[in-house]
């Protein structure tokens, strides 16, 4: 066993077969994840899928890593910290166990996928093999929703997706949303030759996920365009306002097209329910701050450990989420509860201020992207939100570890980037 072990770690080409099996399989992960998480009985592939992605993290990380290579491993030691603070309150007060397991395997999968980034070694190939899993997905929903979609006649009449056939209909926006803010970012920072294609997923999908009429979508996808563009454009101030300028009126133009009719109604309703200006029907944004007040107000009650894991659903006798990860957070959690999970997004902010950071740009659209969801939608239990925590993590950390100890090591030639 031992003589197999040693060939496997001198062959090349089992460990480039090792590596692309992972890589492979994270891929397919992120496709799954959409595509199969709230379908039964198809949601269990996910965690098929997922333990096999595991398992070969595993076996990577022993016959291929270089293991005189020290990550920083406190970071993923975060969100377990989160989990066991928030069963405090769960087995005393909401005995949601099931959604306290959801927890801590959300936990565990921010553990490899942070491993699987440190040993891959290349940011740009993750975010990349990314946003193909992701247009992977919207395909087939379009392929599913294709009557809908090329009924030119009532297109943007309805929206898609609120049959919840994938999955909740604003979640399958925010994987959208996801692939629409790297395809840009690629567009913009990556490299020349292949701008365009990702111009062409930022298309596709920014389109696709505006018919779902998720306000949410639309609100982080503009919020972290503007930021994106801001950073590229930052030292040619004459060109970022210009440039800025025609955003924001293409934006307003995209808004008098059939395609954008259901959101921009939705959009109208929610101004005049928020503002009072005018009589609107949108129970829906009524019903959210309502929750999200009585939310805060049980966090309040229970400040310290809050009312365990799924908490709201059961206190406030709703048996839903309050729609606003905070206010869930609090509630949920606690005030040290909600510090701790958004300890990754607080180490990131520090992250942006170190000198020769790579992943700057990065971390900054990100953490846009990930904070005005945070106002939007419940994501502490979400498996696309721990890969984001994984990348802003292993993203900080790109900036922590010295160039010379790395190169001391020769990491800087690690074969897994000529894949």
């Amino acid at each position: 066993m031992k003589e197999f072990i040693g060939k496997l770690r001198q062959s090349v080409t089992a460990k480039r077969a090792i590596t692309i099996a992972m890589v492979s399989l994270f891929g397919l992960y992120i496709f799954a994840t959409p595509y199969f998480s709230d379908r039964k009985p198809f949601n269990y592939l996910v965690y098929c899928i997922f333990a096999l992605f595991a398992f070969f993290v595993l076996v990577h990380r022993y016959l291929c890593f270089d293991s005189r290579i020290k990550s920083i491993s406190y970071r993923t030691f975060v969100p377990f910290v989160f989990a066991l603070y928030s069963s405090i309150s769960t087995i005393a007060f909401s005995h949601e166990y099931r959604s306290l397991l959801t927890v801590f395997l959300i936990s565990l999968s921010v553990v490899f996928l942070f491993l699987m980034m440190e040993q891959i070694n290349n940011n740009y190939l993750i975010i990349e093999i990314t946003i193909w899993a992701l247009s992977l997905f919207t395909i087939l929903f379009v392929f599913h929703y294709r009557f809908d979609i090329f009924d030119l006649k009532n297109i943007g009449n309805t929206r898609l997706a609120s049959d919840n056939y994938f999955d909740n209909v604003n979640a399958v926006a925010s994987y959208m949303a996801g692939c629409v803010i790297l395809s840009f970012y690629f567009s913009l920072f990556g490299n020349k030759k292949y701008r365009l294609v990702y111009l062409i997923t930022f298309v596709g999908n920014f389109f696709i996920g505006v018919l779902t009429g998720s306000r949410a979508f639309i609100v982080c996808v503009v919020i972290s365009v503007l930021v994106t563009f801001a950073i590229r454009f930052k030292k040619k101030p004459l060109f970022l306002i210009l440039g800025l300028a025609l955003i924001i009126g293409a934006i307003i133009l995209l808004f008098t097209l059939p395609a954008f009719a259901t959101l921009k109604q939705r959009l109208i309703e929610m101004f005049n329910m928020i503002t009072g200006n005018a009589y609107s029907t949108d129970y829906s944004t009524a019903t959210r701050i309502l929750w999200q007040d009585y939310a805060t107000f049980l966090g309040v009650q229970h400040l310290m450990f809050g009312t365990g894991v799924n908490g709201f659903a059961v206190f406030s006798g709703t048996g839903t989420y309050s729609h606003a990860n905070i206010s869930e957070l609090i509630c949920n959690a606690g005030f040290i509860g909600m510090l701790i999970y958004y300890a990754p997004l607080i180490i990131s902010v520090f992250d942006c201020f170190r000198k020769k950071f790579e992943y700057k740009n990065l971390v900054i659209i990100l953490l846009a992207f990930f904070l005005f969801r945070e106002f939007l939608d419940v994501t502490y239990n979400s498996k696309f939100n721990a890969f984001i925590i994984a990348l802003l993590l292993y993203s900080g950390m790109k900036g922590a570890v010295k160039p010379e100890f790395l190169k001391i090591c020769g990491q800087e030639n690690y074969y897994c980037l000529e894949i």
